[in-house]
């Protein structure tokens, strides 16, 4: 009898990407498989999209948890599974067909605990064309490594490699396993493969491409901040740290450089005029002693590399320069929405008042109008 495959996917407002995912499971060529859904609390139309899911296939559970995050989410579906094996699947990732099946044929004919794929990455709007989405795959080369060896993959100053290694959507799970090394019932992440990879494992490595990344919204995602990157912000301190102690040389200057890259991408996002988080200011400045003290460590133990990482700061110093001209001659108010003195064109009103333009005929004089009233403006 086949085993049972359980696929457990955590969801927060994923109305938009939600469907896509679960459809490239429910066309899996391998059948026996139960979805566990872990829905966060959405406040859009998740729930309902789930809903006509769940009328189609009864292998999708839905569990409604309003008070838990991604992690915990992954947790609580961890527990719930009843599967030989275990996926922790995302939305807005699509599986080959034959992802499952091929998967089990690997773990099957090696023993292995673990195994792991490549994947590659579209934008959005390639989904919305009518041509069905392929990416063909190198000539087979499959490695049984242990748990030691393929951790190594992250010294590797190439982020693809590192970022295959990290992630965990991309790994078909013994679930008796990983229950084993007890990361279930503790705090640490399980969203980050490296928390459970250090426990001793036999882990098969695929170069088959069977696993596409769709990337929604490219501009609001470059510039937006995403709580969830302050997990990989932890994530690869604890790794420098790690290294450090170890005295791996290259690995600890190249995850010290990724690093100091993912820190300047953070810092970047703070300052997207529609982010809108509380303690942004806090946030901005914990942000910079972070990345003057991995530069500083940087330049003390690698001056010899100066050339390499020399650029990123430089990048940062901009960054500076850029938001202080910003503050004083254009953003007065980074938190300020702009409200309209009266509607000029054909308009909609929330409840709060805040215009909102919508399409139409217009035929209506131009009015010279005040985009900030000046008792609102509090200059510094």
């Amino acid at each position: 009898m086949q085993p049972l495959v359980s696929i457990i996917i955590p969801v927060f407002n994923n109305e938009i990407s939600i469907s896509e995912t679960i459809r490239s499971i429910r066309n899996q060529t391998y059948t026996n498989i139960e979805i566990l859904i872990i829905d966060n609390g959405s406040l859009d139309s998740s729930i309902a999209v789930l809903e006509k899911q769940i009328q189609h296939d009864k292998r999708i559970k839905v569990y409604v948890k309003d008070t838990v995050d991604f992690i915990e989410a992954q947790k609580f579906g961890l527990k719930a599974a009843k599967g030989t094996y275990v996926m922790f699947f995302e939305c807005g990732k699509l599986m080959s067909e034959n992802l499952i099946e091929y998967f089990i044929s690997c773990l099957e004919k090696n023993h292995a605990d673990i195994v792991t794929c490549d994947f590659f990455s579209i934008q959005e709007y390639q989904l919305l064309t009518p041509h069905t989405i392929t990416q063909s795959s190198p000539t087979e080369k499959v490695e049984l490594l242990s748990n030691v060896k393929y951790l190594q993959k992250m010294y590797s100053s190439n982020d693809y490699i590192c970022t295959n290694c990290a992630v965990v959507w991309n790994k078909l799970i013994n679930r008796l396993w990983l229950l084993s090394t007890q990361y279930h019932s503790t705090k640490d992440k399980i969203n980050i493969s490296y928390n459970f990879l250090t426990k001793n494992s036999k882990i098969l490595v695929t170069n088959q491409i069977l696993i596409c990344n769709v990337i929604y919204d490219k501009f609001l995602k470059d510039n937006s901040l995403d709580l969830n990157d302050l997990n990989a912000l932890e994530f690869l301190e604890t790794l420098l740290i790690k290294y450090k102690k170890q005295k791996l040389t290259t690995a600890t200057f190249n995850t010290a450089e990724r690093l100091l890259k993912f820190l300047l991408k953070l810092r970047k996002q703070t300052t997207f005029f529609a982010l809108r988080i509380k303690d942004k200011d806090e946030l901005k400045q914990t942000l910079n002693k972070k990345f003057n003290s991995i530069y500083q460590f940087l330049k003390i133990k690698y001056p010899d590399k100066e050339k390499k990482y020399s650029p990123i700061y430089k990048d940062y110093l901009t960054l500076l320069k850029d938001e202080k001209f910003r503050e004083k001659y254009f953003y007065l108010f980074p938190d300020y929405l702009i409200q309209y003195e009266k509607p000029i064109f054909p308009h909609q009103y929330w409840e709060d008042g805040y215009f909102i333009p919508i399409e139409g005929d217009i035929d209506t004089e131009y009015e010279t109008i005040e985009y900030f009233k000046k008792t609102d403006l509090n200059y510094k």
